[in-house]
C-alpha cells in the first residue's frame, strides 16, 4: 500500500527495470478499467486448451497438424501507456510526521498507562502516512507445570484464532480485515501470545473489535485445524531436507537446557512432526480455555488514532478477560555449550550452513553489553564490512552470506553469541577453518580505532532505522512494558556504547570471545565435500 514507503520504494524500482517508474500509476488505472467484457474477452484469447502445458506429454502423429497456439501480441510503447496517466487521480495520500527518534526525545511522547495490576496500555500518537496505526497486544500464559506438553496445543490455538470466529468463517473473516484496510497476525510461542496488527485511524476501534471476537470466540472449524495441520507438516517435512534449517534446529537443541516437553525446549523436527501428527482439535480448544486470557496483558499502540477512544475500548474488550490457569514467569537457564564439531549430512542440497556458537554470562543490564554490542557490530553484525564478510566473501570467497548475532537476555545472564555462513557443501570446512581464525585473530588484536567509531555511529543509525518502523517500534515498546522499563533504559545503553574506548571494548573481547569453546555445527552435502 502507499503508507509503507519500504514497499512502495521497491515497486517502483521493479516499474523503473520495466521501462518507466511511472508505470507503478498506470496499472491501478487499467485495473480501475477494466470490465467483465475485458476479462472475458482475454480467457477466451489466452486460456484455450491447446496452450496449456499438460505433465503429461503426447505428440501428434505425423500429419496431424500443428496444434493451435495462443498469439501473444507485442507489449504497447510505453509512451502510449503514459500520455493518459492523471497526476494524482486518487487524492494525496495523507503525510507522516517526521519524529526525533532519539530516546529521551521520543519518552515524552509516550503515555504509558497502567489501569490494573498486570494491564498495560502504552500508546504514541503521531502523523502517520495516510493515517495508519500499528499494534501490539502480548497476552502472558500459564506456568512451567501447566504448560509441560502441551505448547504444541496451544501454539496450535493461536494460530486457528485468524481462522474464522463463531460468527465469521474464514472467509468473512479476511472480507472484514479487507473492508477496515487492516492486518492481523496472532502467533504464540513457550508463555506469550503475540497478536500484532495495523489499521488506520478510522477503523482500529472496529480492528480492536474483530480482535477481541477472534481471541474469545474462535471458530475452531475442523477443515481449518485440518488444513493447518498439513500446512505445518509440510513445511517441517520440507525443513527435514534443507541444510540452513537442519543446522539451525541441531544448534537449537545442542544449546538449549531445557528438557523435551518443557515449554521452553527446543525439539527435533521428528519430534515436533510426530506432535502435531498425533494433536486433536479437541486438545487446541482445552488450550484455548484454560490459558488464553488478560490477566497478564499489555497493549502498545502506535501512530494516528483517537487515543482516549482506544484506551477505553481496550479496557472495555480485555481488562476483565481471565483465564482459569494463572501465569507464573518460570526461570531462564544459562545456554550449553554447543559441540566442537558437528557434521549434518544433507544428501543432493546444493547449499550447505554453518552456524557457530559461544553461550556468555551477560544480561543486558550490565556495562558490558554496550561493549558486547560493539564488539559483535565489528566482527558480524555489520554486513558486508564486518570481519567475518569481509574474510569469508571478500578475501576467500567461500560464502555467499554471512554474519553474527548477539542474543542478550533482558531476565538473566543466559546469552548466546552466534555466527553463521551459507556456503557449498564443498566450501564449508573452509568457512569453519576462516571463522576460527577471524575468532582468534579478533581474541589476539582487538579492534582499531577506526573500526570503533564506525560501530558507534552505525549501532546508534541502524537503531534510528528500525525505529523509523512504527511496527517495529510498538514491538520495542513491549518488551519496555516487560520489562519495567522506559526509553531512559535505551538512552542510558547509548550513551555507554557513545562513551566506550578502544581500550574497554578491546579488554572485554579478549576475556570473552574464547575461540575454543565455540562450538559448529554444518549441513551439506558430505558427497560433495569428498569430491
Amino acid at each position: 500500500s502507499l503508507d509503507d514507503v519500504s514497499q512502495v520504494g521497491l515497486s517502483l524500482s521493479e516499474y523503473i527495470a520495466l521501462g518507466d517508474w511511472r508505470l507503478f500509476f498506470v496499472e491501478p488505472e487499467q485495473l480501475n478499467a477494466l470490465t467483465l467484457k475485458d476479462l472475458n474477452r482475454v480467457a477466451q484469447t489466452y486460456l484455450i486448451a491447446s496452450n496449456r502445458t499438460a505433465v503429461n506429454y503426447l505428440p501428434l502423429d505425423a500429419g496431424a497438424g500443428v496444434p493451435k497456439r495462443a498469439d501473444i501480441p507485442a507489449p504497447p510503447e510505453l509512451s502510449a501507456q503514459l500520455t493518459a496517466l492523471k497526476a494524482d487521480n486518487k487524492g494525496a495520500i495523507a503525510a507522516g510526521e517526521q519524529l526525533d527518534l532519539s530516546p529521551l526525545a521520543l519518552e515524552p511522547r509516550i503515555k504509558r498507562g497502567h489501569l490494573r495490576d498486570g494491564f498495560d496500555v502504552v500508546t504514541l500518537t503521531k502523523k502517520s502516512r495516510n493515517q495508519a496505526v500499528n499494534f501490539t497486544l502480548s497476552l502472558h500464559m500459564g506456568d512451567e507445570k501447566s504448560l509441560a506438553g502441551r505448547t504444541y496445543a496451544l501454539e496450535a490455538a493461536a494460530a486457528m484464532l485468524s481462522r474464522g470466529t463463531v460468527s465469521l468463517d474464514r472467509t468473512a473473516f479476511t472480507d472484514v480485515l479487507d473492508a477496515n484496510e487492516a492486518e492481523l497476525s496472532i502467533a504464540a510461542s513457550g508463555q506469550t501470545l503475540v497478536a500484532s496488527g495495523r489499521a488506520t485511524a478510522a477503523t482500529l476501534l472496529k480492528t480492536l473489535e474483530l480482535l477481541e471476537d477472534a481471541l474469545k470466540h474462535p471458530r475452531f472449524d475442523e477443515l481449518e485445524f485440518a488444513a493447518w495441520r498439513k500446512e505445518e507438516l509440510s513445511g517441517l517435512e520440507s525443513a527435514e531436507t534443507n541444510p540452513q534449517a537442519l543446522a539451525s534446529n541441531a544448534m537449537s537443541i545442542a544449546t538449549n537446557p531445557y528438557p523435551s516437553g518443557h515449554p521452553a525446549a527446543a525439539e527435533s523436527f521428528a519430534t515436533t512432526h510426530a506432535a502435531i501428527s498425533a494433536l486433536s482439535l479437541a486438545e487446541v480448544k482445552k488450550a484455548h480455555t484454560d490459558f488464553i486470557g488478560a490477566a497478564n496483558f499489555s497493549a502498545t499502540v502506535v501512530g494516528e488514532f483517537d487515543e482516549a477512544a482506544t484506551i477505553a475500548a481496550l479496557k472495555t474488550r480485555f481488562e476483565t478477560w481471565r483465564a482459569p490457569l494463572a501465569y507464573i514467569e518460570f526461570p531462564e537457564l544459562p545456554n550449553r555449550p554447543a559441540p566442537k564439531h558437528t557434521w549434518i549430512n544433507t544428501p543432493d542440497q546444493a547449499n550447505g550452513m554453518l552456524i557457530a556458537s559461544l553461550p556468555i554470562a551477560l544480561q543486558d543490564t550490565s556495562p558490558d553489553f554496550a561493549l558486547a554490542t560493539i564488539a559483535n557490530y565489528i566482527f558480524g553484525g555489520s554486513g558486508l564490512d564486518s570481519r567475518v564478510m569481509d574474510r569469508l566473501r571478500q578475501k576467500d570467497g567461500v560464502s555467499y552470506g554471512g554474519g553474527t548475532g548477539l542474543g542478550v537476555s533482558s531476565r538473566s545472564q543466559a546469552s548466546l553469541w552466534q555466527a553463521y555462513a551459507i556456503a557449498a557443501p564443498e566450501n564449508l570446512l573452509a568457512s569453519e577453518k576462516a571463522v576460527l581464525e577471524e575468532l582468534k585473530r579478533f581474541q589476539e588484536q582487538g579492534i582499531t580505532s577506526d573500526e570503533l567509531a564506525k560501530a558507534k555511529t552505525g549501532i546508534i543509525k541502524s537503531k534510528r532505522v528500525a525505529w523509523a518502523d512504527d511496527a517495529r517500534l510498538s514491538g520495542v515498546l513491549t518488551a519496555q512494558v516487560e520489562y519495567q522499563r522506559t526509553m531512559a533504559f535505551s538512552a542510558k545503553v547509548e550513551s555507554q556504547i557513545a562513551a566506550a574506548t578502544l581500550a574497554q571494548v578491546n579488554s572485554y573481547i579478549k576475556k570473552t570471545i574464547a575461540p575454543d569453546a565455540w562450538g559448529f555445527v554444518l549441513a551439506g552435502d558430505q558427497a560433495k565435500v569428498k569430491k
